[in-house]
């Protein structure tokens, strides 16, 4: 979503094939829709649902093929971005030696970041397969290893509070539960919608939508 924001404000023609059904599926559903919208509204097309089935040179750049709809399809790009996500490097580490349980991706750990089948390894970061694939999380879980090695398995991660933002424009940013994540916990919210797209510091940056979504567990308010 970054990249398409940035190539299509320099004037490039962007297609975003997505293989999820939506967009930023961590996020709130309502404001990626509106996101969408506005991503839309620059000239961005956007298809999700998408199975990407191969990508080949041609004399003019290159041809994705892709099925879509359950029809096979195709289109031109000068450059395709990959935008998948990271795979943790563990490959090298021959972490079978040490009797290290993993998918092949990710490492498998108990709630203190310690390997579930071997009590001296500790794991933060991409390799972590309960978190995000975040800088400052991992550099949060990196603190809780540390602290867990000099004084014991004490301190567990709470990732409830830790916000994450897309840099779009405009940007999008969430800290908390969803608003589907707060009923399929079966929590009783009030939630509050509010359009500040008439606000000053919208206009300020001359952004064309501005918008939240605020949720209050009635049980706590």
């Amino acid at each position: 979503m970054e990249f398409s924001h940035v190539y299509a404000r320099a004037g490039v023609q962007v297609t975003i094939l997505e293989a999820l059904p939506q967009l930023l599926p961590r996020m709130d559903n309502d404001a990626v829709a509106a996101l969408q919208a506005e991503t839309e509204r620059l000239g961005v097309v956007v298809k999700t649902g998408v199975s990407v089935t191969a990508i080949e040179k041609t004399a003019d750049g290159l041809r994705v093929e892709f099925e879509h709809d359950g029809r096979n399809r195709s289109l031109s790009a000068e450059r395709v971005v990959n935008g998948a996500g990271r795979v943790a490097n563990i490959d090298g580490l021959n972490v079978d030696a040490a009797g290290v349980e993993h998918d092949g991706l990710r490492i498998l750990i108990d709630d203190t970041m310690r390997s579930t089948s071997n009590s001296s390894v500790w794991v933060a970061g991409d390799a972590v397969t309960s978190s995000a694939q975040l800088s400052p999380i991992a550099t949060y879980e990196g603190q809780i290893v540390g602290h867990n090695i000099v004084h014991g398995p004490t301190k567990r991660p709470d990732y409830s509070v830790i916000p994450s933002a897309v840099y779009t424009v405009p940007a999008l940013s969430t800290v908390g539960l969803t608003e589907a994540e707060a009923r399929e916990k079966g929590l009783d919210v009030s939630v509050t919608v509010s359009d500040m797209s008439g606000w000053f510091s919208t206009k300020t940056y001359a952004e064309t939508a501005a918008w939240s979504k605020v949720l209050v567990d009635k049980s706590t308010d």
